[in-house]
């Protein structure tokens, strides 16, 4: 694991990086590991190699704490030439220089020379780290060295297979129209910045060729091109491979160099975005479920005052409607009493006068009879006058009951007049009469006609009245206010 953190050789040992957010931050030097460090080359995900010039090779593993585990130390003088420098060939960790090249053996922990001198390999003052050389044509090739140059003369030598230095992806940069970032292996790019550009190189070769693909996104290998770099644009969120190979000439091709790299998902694709998705469905359910409830509990309460203002209102009604039975029926009663009592008034007026009459034809009748009695000589002319003072209490008796029922219905009269003007006296009384119920028969005895006279007389004032044959005549009597 600690291996796989990035690392640097410099001029004092190797240093340690973290990757905080977008920065990479000093974490730590690794000790025991001392002086200029010109290359460093891994071996596996936990075994490094460290390259020290006049020094010679380390062999480490690092542990949790960054230490150096297990180190193997291979001392400069056990390498002829000069210029070493740390490659891989065949997957197998190799040494080479300017005169020979060796491959380490795991399984002895030694190095094991690949190579022998060639001639012209031991050229003095060659320019590091420049030890392989760089083919004119296919005879001369050209070395750089302090003074000057050298060619060598291949055509003269054995042919020998020649070493390239590895395909070296040099820098990836996420990039969009405001900023941009360095990128790391297995690292991970934010969707903003999901444009990539990829620089790469094999060193000091001439006539290179390179070609590229991406997993994910193009699967096909692209055409050879001589361009060092290559963008991807609009990448959508997920995991990428770019894998990158160099060919020299038209026939040897370098291995493959990849480089993983994971494009974040967009903000609202997020897994706090998910989250607040999800909260504000929650929520959203919870409101609803709320503002049901709510409404439900408003329309309960506005039913059940609708249904208290009905019952409220029915009362009332039930209340008005027997007030206005119980109003209909004291008016009834109310008219009844009044009849009654109109008929009783008629009737003691009537009785009051008779008595008043009966009483006072009886003093004179008395005060006759005792005249009689003293003057038996008189008793004839006596007689005569008490017969006279009879019939004249008969006639006033029957006036006195019709002056009674005058004076009773001078109000009723006063409004029969007011409407209907063309009403005499008798047609006046007989209103009056029928008013209080009474039927043809007693009013013929009070007015002393035939009864047939006063169904004549009712046919007269029914005209007299406007009224239709289908109106009942004691009704509308009745409705006339005293």
């Amino acid at each position: 694991m600690a291996a796989r953190l990035p690392a640097d050789g410099n001029y004092n040992g190797i240093t340690v990086y973290r990757k905080d957010g977008n920065t990479w931050r000093f974490l730590q030097k690794v000790p025991l590991i001392v002086g200029s460090c010109n290359q460093l080359l891994k071996e596996t995900e936990e075994v490094l190699w460290v390259n020290i010039p006049n020094f010679g090779l380390i062999r480490f593993a690092l542990n949790d704490d960054f230490s150096p585990l297990n180190r193997q130390i291979f001392p400069s003088d056990m390498f002829t030439g000069q210029f070493p420098v740390l490659v891989r060939q065949d997957n197998r960790i190799c040494l080479v220089t300017d005169e020979a090249s060796w491959a380490y053996q795991p399984d002895t922990d030694t190095f094991s020379e690949r190579e022998a001198s060639r001639k012209g390999r031991g050229v003095v003052g060659l320019v590091a780290p420049t030890c392989q050389p760089l083919a004119l044509d296919s005879v001369y090739r050209f070395y750089a060295i302090f003074n000057g140059f050298a060619l060598e003369d291949v055509s003269l030598q054995t042919p020998t297979k020649q070493v390239y230095p590895p395909l070296l992806i040099r820098k990836v940069t996420a990039f969009n129209n405001r900023q941009s970032q360095d990128v790391m292996q297995s690292s991970s790019v934010p969707f903003a910045l999901n444009n990539l550009r990829f620089e790469y190189v094999l060193p000091q070769q001439p006539d290179v060729r390179y070609r590229y693909r991406v997993s994910a996104y193009d699967p096909a290998w692209s055409q050879w091109e001589e361009s060092h770099a290559a963008e991807l644009l609009n990448l959508s969120e997920g995991e990428y491979t770019f894998e990158v190979q160099a060919q020299i000439g038209t026939q040897t091709t370098t291995a493959v160099q990849s480089f993983v790299f994971y494009i974040g998902p967009p903000w609202y694709r997020s897994w706090w975005a998910w989250l607040a998705y999800a909260l504000l469905l929650l929520g959203l359910f919870l409101g609803n479920q709320r503002w049901h409830a709510i409404r439900l509990a408003r329309q309960k309460k506005e039913l059940e005052e609708k249904e208290q203002i009905a019952l409220q209102q029915q009362a009332s009604k039930y209340e008005q409607e027997a007030m206005l039975q119980q109003q209909r029926q004291l008016e009834q009663e109310k008219q009844l009493l009044s009849q009654q009592v109109k008929l009783k008034s008629i009737e003691i007026a009537k009785q009051a006068k008779d008595n008043e009459d009966k009483n006072r034809l009886l003093h004179v009748l008395k005060e006759k009879m005792e005249a009689v009695q003293s003057n038996p000589a008189i008793s004839r002319s006596q007689i005569a006058e008490m017969k006279r003072l009879l019939d004249l209490y008969l006639e006033s008796g029957d006036n006195t009951f019709e002056i009674q029922m005058d004076e009773l219905h001078q109000s009723f009269f006063k409004k029969m007049k007011e409407y209907y003007p063309d009403l005499s006296l008798y047609d006046l009384r007989l209103c009056a009469y029928l008013r209080i119920g009474l039927n043809s028969k007693e009013i013929s005895d009070i007015f002393q006609v035939l009864p047939s006279s006063i169904n004549v007389s009712r046919s007269r004032l029914r005209k007299k009245l406007g009224l239709a044959p289908e109106e009942d005549l004691y009704s509308f009597l009745n409705k006339i206010d005293e």
